[in-house]
């Protein structure tokens, strides 16, 4: 909902000073995130959790997946959520399915065989290349209708992680759960005295996202609640 700008010394890891500059922002984080996606005034600031990647990271596995997809799609055509049951008919699974490995298993064999690199160069017609591009678009939404909102459990049921931090796979590895934060007054004595000229020191600000991109995700969620069925 907000990007976290940090300037810190050469010599510091990229992550280091994560748990810090969010303490310090967290105030100017919810204030962005209600402005980014306003479902956030009616939410206790108490009960909001913290994460962080970078952006070249956010572009790849986030934005190029979920925002520019759906961009492209929406060229070719008036973009109306799928429901559940339309979603399992188009990726081929049986009437009921919510198991995740099936459905993930469906995406990889479907993407295979539909990709639009399959057809390769000047080998269809502008015609049939429409037809393709957008069945292997549908594909891909409708993968992500039945993926939305399924967060990932252990063996207990316990929920480790959620949607969002389940886009990219295994290779998003710069994705961040910020589990801890400081109380503001040992956030401020963290940095005093010192900016990013130091070893150990940094700055930071908080720029906010513009609406339209962060609406892409909170209406995936809400989406992923009306079409259950």
């Amino acid at each position: 909902v907000a990007q976290l700008c940090i300037t810190r010394h050469r010599s510091d890891s990229p992550f280091q000073h994560l748990p810090t500059a969010i303490s310090l922002q967290r105030r100017e984080l919810y204030a962005a995130s209600k402005i980014s996606a306003p479902m956030f005034s009616q939410t206790d600031p108490s009960s909001l959790e913290y994460s962080a990647e970078p952006m070249n990271s956010f572009g790849k596995y986030v934005y190029d997946e979920v925002v520019d997809t759906k961009a492209k799609a929406s060229k070719n055509k008036a973009e109306v959520p799928f429901s559940k049951a339309e979603a399992r008919k188009i990726m081929g699974l049986e009437e009921g399915c919510d198991d995740k490995t099936m459905i993930k298993g469906a995406y990889r064999k479907l993407s295979m065989k539909m990709h639009p690199d399959k057809f390769g160069w000047g080998l269809q017609t502008p015609e049939e290349k429409e037809v393709t591009d957008q069945a292997y678009a549908d594909m891909k939404r409708a993968y992500e209708t039945l993926i939305s909102g399924m967060a990932n459990k252990n063996a207990d049921g316990k929920i480790i992680s959620s949607w969002y931090e389940s886009l990219g796979g295994k290779e998003r590895t710069d994705f961040q759960r910020i589990r801890r934060l400081m109380p503001l007054v040992d956030a401020q004595a963290a940095v005093e005295g010192v900016d990013e000229t130091t070893p150990g020191g940094f700055r930071c600000a908080i720029a906010g996202i513009d609406p339209e991109t962060a609406s892409h995700f909170v209406l995936r969620n809400e989406n992923s609640v009306r079409t259950n069925v």
